[in-house]
């Protein structure tokens, strides 16, 4: 009963103070609120962040290996070297295709950017033409809104068909649906729309089917000249299971060696990539801005804490008198002390509360932009972090109100009593 004596007038004493020094404990609230908000936040955009990554990796699959010049890293300091080495070729994944093992898809394509697709009436600016051979849709899923994707033959063939992104559909024909059927040109020559794409939306790297065209390699190759070191090219093998990646790898690298002729010795002049890669380096650079974050984090709240307990000096000598007959009727020392410290665990709980109702606002917030700009990107609250807000404001009160607390349960009683 004493107990929840303690937290009512606690509470009161708490709101007190907010009413009778306003802007000293608002100001204190808000370094609570901010150092808070700032862990709560740190939190949130870790935690998205990664969600978020294994979700679009996932949509894929982590059996996934990606054969390229470019390593997945950062490659500043060694830019001269990569930049001379050649694509990867078609007969790179012919190669591959007839040799490995263990795998249940292999696919090719090569890509132009920043290309004109035009009709009779509208053209498009800006979109990412691809020439695509063998397994694509097993290792990138596509979902088709209206028609159909390629055949194997078509796959086989340069016949002029193309499959849609659906904004490039609706830019081009009005609808994805008036699409199919019709005529594009593409640097000049005529493809016939066989199927659209469901709306995606882009990833967290900003890919997306949206925004371009697909066509059999050998069409690709019809329109734009393959040379060493353009246009981009990507080989990309399914293996039949995680298991298996290191044993498919290795297998990559000797089939590719032996193709190109390398001498041993010599460095591979290709990268085989993995989704793992992206997420320890993007992981790397969440460290760096988590670390950042606890640190502004802690010196707010170290702020707070001392503005907390300057209230609580400021309570203590106000209400010396009061104590003093407090302890003369009979009141504990611990019961002063515990009565303090429930006031300052109330003041950072305040602070708390409204860190919490400010991360909320911040993910409603995120997930309407998200949402405004097409972004194919998750949000996700974790209660379990908000508990630790409130936990930290505990931890914090009583902290920074142990001292005046204690000063307040020492006072003297006759001393006390004779103060005016």
């Amino acid at each position: 009963m004493r107990f929840f004596i303690l937290l009512k007038e606690g509470a009161a004493s708490a709101f007190y103070q907010l009413k009778v020094h306003k802007l000293r404990t608002f100001l204190t609230l808000a370094s609570i609120a901010f150092g808070i908000f700032a862990i709560l936040f740190v939190f949130f955009f870790v935690d998205n962040l990664e969600y978020t990554i294994t979700y679009n990796l996932s949509q894929i699959g982590g059996e996934v290996l990606y054969v390229h010049k470019w390593p997945w890293k950062d490659n500043s300091e060694d830019w001269h070297k990569y930049v001379k080495r050649p694509q990867v070729s078609f007969l790179d994944y012919k190669a591959l295709k007839s040799q490995l093992q263990n795998i249940s898809g292999i696919a090719f394509q090569a890509t132009r950017h920043g290309q004109l697709i035009k009709t009779l009436k509208e053209s498009a600016t800006n979109v990412s033409v691809l020439g695509i051979h063998g397994d694509y849709t097993k290792i990138n899923p596509v979902e088709v809104l209206h028609g159909r994707f390629f055949t194997k033959a078509e796959l086989e063939s340069d016949r002029k068909v193309a499959f849609l992104g659906n904004w490039l559909a609706t830019e081009l024909f009005g609808s994805p649906e008036k699409a199919l059927g019709a005529t594009i040109y593409i640097r000049g020559k005529p493809f016939t729309v066989i199927g659209v794409a469901e709306k995606q939306g882009a990833d967290l790297f900003g890919n997306t089917l949206d925004d371009r065209v697909l066509i059999p390699y050998f069409a690709f190759r019809s329109l734009y000249v393959i040379k060493k070191r353009y246009p981009d090219r990507l080989i990309t093998i399914k293996v039949k299971n995680s298991a298996l990646m290191d044993e498919v790898e290795q297998q990559v690298i000797y089939i590719l060696r032996n193709h190109r002729r390398l001498k041993p010795g010599v460095e591979n002049n290709f990268a085989i990539n993995r989704q793992e890669m992206v997420i320890r380096s993007i992981r790397r650079v969440l460290n760096v801005l988590q670390m950042g974050g606890l640190f502004i984090s802690i010196f707010a709240l170290l702020v707070g804490g001392f503005g907390i307990t300057n209230i609580l000096f400021v309570s203590v000598k106000e209400r010396t008198k009061e104590i003093g007959i407090m302890r003369a009727l009979g009141a504990s020392r611990r019961f002063i002390l515990f009565s303090f410290l429930t006031e300052a665990v109330y003041l950072c709980l305040f602070g708390a509360v409204a860190a919490i109702v400010l991360t909320l606002l911040l993910a409603g917030a995120t997930l309407m932009v998200f949402q405004w700009l097409s972004l194919d990107l998750m949000i996700r609250l974790n209660w379990s972090h908000h508990l630790i807000g409130l936990a930290i404001a505990i931890v914090l009160g009583i902290a920074s109100g142990y001292l005046p607390a204690r000063a307040a349960a020492y006072l003297n009683p006759i001393e006390a009593i004779r103060t005016l």
